[in-house]
């Protein structure tokens, strides 16, 4: 119903325009004979209807064009969208990696150094008591 609206409209703009009258014929139908007059309105008839057409193809190409435009654009801002994801998630990903080794790495690091310092005591007290013993030995020897 619309549609019908919409070509009425344009056929009585475009009939306003190259001076159809209501009733069907020209201003000059009657200097001419009635197949003349017929021919003069069929023919703007026609012109008016190919008009139209072509208003209305051109709108639904500019439409197309338009929602194809459209389409492309959301698409892209998708890509966009799931790419700065994509980045932020390994972005993250080797941060944490990147905290866990230098946290793993610290605790190593820790454990050495008190596992050496453990053994230097213990080698020391080892080394002491021995000493001491043999120096009691030898002060026992001497008395």
């Amino acid at each position: 119903m619309a549609e019908a609206d919409v070509v009425l409209t344009t056929y009585n703009i475009v009939a306003r325009e190259i001076h159809i009258p209501d009733s069907g014929k020209d201003k000059h139908s009657a200097d001419m004979p009635a197949t003349d007059a017929a021919l003069v309105s069929s023919s703007s008839v026609v012109v008016v209807v190919v008009v139209v057409v072509a208003v209305v193809v051109v709108v639904v190409v500019v439409m197309v064009v338009v929602m194809v435009v459209v389409v492309v654009v959301l698409v892209v801002v998708v890509v966009v969208v799931v790419v700065v994801v994509v980045v932020l998630v390994v972005v993250v990903v080797v941060v944490v990696v990147v905290v866990v080794v230098v946290v793993v790495v610290i605790v190593v690091v820790i454990v050495v150094v008190v596992v050496v310092v453990v053994v230097v005591v213990v080698v020391v007290i080892v080394v002491v008591v021995s000493l001491s013993v043999r120096l009691l030995k030898v002060v026992h020897r001497f008395q």
